[in-house]
């Protein structure tokens, strides 16, 4: 109640406040930190500014003159969002201030209770400093529906404002997005019957005739990556023991199985080994790419273009039952079905893909229930694990 917290509280934030500005002003005149500041400029030149003045503060008056449409379009639509939010923040609490330091303090500071003391001085400024039935109140109520009205108004511009560039983004994206990524989905526990490119196209190609544009089912490639982080490991090895050998000179020895055996001869072995156990594992996979875009029933295509069947034979969903390609182990649980608009992409993910169990829900997806096929949005590609789809 005293007002001594609250200067110490202002001299603190004001001091650290100072302290980072001087911090953040001296790191970003420094070459060595334009990765960090100025990342953009490398990694995606074409949404970003011109680099802003190296003057102290410099960068504040050309930051107060962009306009909102380039503003939205260097930093994105959340981005821009998150920032107007902020902006928003800042206008409720000036209007508070600008009103509430003129006629609302004086009526406080000057009311009946008169509170005396050093306990008593923040009180003295709020409304503790009057009666319960001191007609004064009625000015804290009318300044109350008066913010009441200022906070609408306010919200309401800022939704006049932003949702021009939020539909925007809902139709077309972002500037740098993938429209692959915008217009397909990810489906998870993919029946064993549609478990193949063919498949999974023919299926969603018969819900959405001539909507579809692609479809693949992700590889199991867990072997191919534990023998490329065998094939590392012993690489590693070999570039440690090659430079003990530099400096002892003598071939180092290692022990393998109870034996002393050179260990450059064994690790260059070993990467042989590796090396033919990668090509053979990623020869493996690639037929399988290749023989997932062939079938008996439909022309082949070249595995190298997208397959986009049109006019083409559509089977219906039982044909596809005893479709031989759907038997490798190689094949995941876990597709993406790429349409031909957002439109068809939204029905996609609304419709009911197969028979669903009375214990699996969107939310509570049973992997072991794999007649309950189901639809998400996908994911940006740079924000998959992709070792965790299978």
């Amino acid at each position: 109640t005293s007002w001594s917290g609250v200067v110490t509280t202002l001299i603190i934030s004001a001091g650290q406040a100072v302290l980072f500005i001087l911090i953040f002003e001296f790191i970003r005149s420094k070459k060595v930190f334009s990765d960090l500041y100025f990342s953009r400029q490398t990694t995606n030149p074409k949404r970003c500014r011109p680099t802003s003045p190296s003057s102290f503060l410099g960068w504040i008056k050309d930051d107060l003159n962009i306009d909102n449409k380039e503003l939205n379009r260097i930093i994105g639509t959340d981005s821009f969002v998150f920032l107007r939010f902020l902006l928003l923040g800042f206008k409720f609490t000036l209007i508070t201030s600008i009103i509430c330091l003129p006629f609302l303090l004086p009526i406080y500071a000057t009311g009946e209770n008169n509170l005396t003391g050093d306990d008593e001085l923040f009180n003295i400024i709020t409304v503790a400093n009057l009666n319960q039935s001191s007609p004064r109140l009625w000015a804290t109520l009318i300044f109350f529906y008066f913010y009441v009205f200022v906070i609408c108004y306010l919200i309401f511009r800022e939704w006049d404002l932003i949702l021009p560039y939020r539909l925007k983004y809902l139709a077309q994206g972002e500037e740098d997005s993938l429209q692959e990524y915008r217009f397909s989905i990810m489906v998870e526990n993919i029946p064993t019957k549609y478990r193949s490119a063919r498949g999974l196209f023919e299926y969603f190609n018969y819900l959405f005739p001539e909507k579809v544009i692609s479809a693949s089912v992700c590889l199991i490639t867990q072997k191919l990556e534990e023998n490329l982080l065998k094939r590392r490991i012993a690489i590693e090895n070999f570039q440690i023991l090659s430079l003990k050998k530099e400096r002892d000179i003598a071939s180092p020895e290692i022990f393998v199985m109870g034996k002393k055996v050179d260990g450059l001869e064994y690790y260059r072995q070993e990467i042989k080994k590796w090396d033919l156990e990668c090509q053979s594992e990623y020869d493996n996979l690639l037929e399988i790419l290749i023989n997932i875009n062939k079938s008996p029933t439909l022309p082949n295509y070249n595995e190298t273009e997208i397959f986009q069947p049109k006019n083409k034979k559509t089977l219906k969903p039982n044909e596809l039952e005893n479709n031989p390609e759907t038997s490798s182990t190689k094949l995941s649980t876990t597709g993406f079905v790429y349409f031909d608009s957002l439109t068809t992409k939204q029905i996609a993910l609304q419709t009911q893909l197969t028979k669903m169990s009375s214990s699996t829900s969107a939310s509570s997806i049973s992997v072991s229930s794999m007649q309950s096929m189901i639809s998400l949005n996908s994911p940006n590609p740079n924000d998959l694990i992709w070792e965790n789809v299978y």
